[in-house]
């Protein structure tokens, strides 16, 4: 073999680990408040990994607390609704599956940058609600 297809292979083999480190680093990163509300006495909080959101597709989580020594609020399902103030108006919905008492995480795609509002709707023994989280959110490529 010569020297060139050496160099093409090692060169595909780098950009490749690359790719990979690239994707495992993004995986990793923490997760941290993005937005938050307290209603009554819910307190629910948006999370994602570096604490902003992202134009496409990205795991979400939300807590949910309830009365003065943070209940975990037993839901039976949760769902958060991104949306632009427009126009045009978009939006984009994800729907949670409960992780640990109180926490609920899932994966939404957002469509496109700019300044997003949130909803936070949850469905439980007592009923339906729904909390908007504060603040606006910036959402980058």
């Amino acid at each position: 073999m010569d020297r060139g297809g050496v160099m093409r292979k090692g060169s595909v083999a780098l950009a490749l680990a690359c790719v990979i480190l690239t994707s495992c680093a993004r995986r990793q990163e923490a997760e941290q408040q993005v937005a938050a509300s307290t209603v009554d006495s819910t307190e629910v909080v948006l999370l994602a990994p570096g604490g902003h959101l992202h134009v496409g597709g990205q795991d979400v989580s939300v807590t949910v607390y309830t009365g003065t020594a943070r209940a975990p609020l037993a839901a039976d399902s949760v769902k958060v609704l991104l949306s632009t103030n427009g126009p045009p108006r978009e939006t984009a919905e994800a729907r949670l599956a409960r992780v640990a008492p109180g926490r609920y995480a899932g994966r939404v795609d957002v469509p496109s940058a700019g300044e997003w509002v949130g909803d936070v709707i949850f469905n439980g023994p007592v009923g339906t609600a729904s909390i908007r989280v504060r603040p606006a959110m910036s959402v980058t490529h």
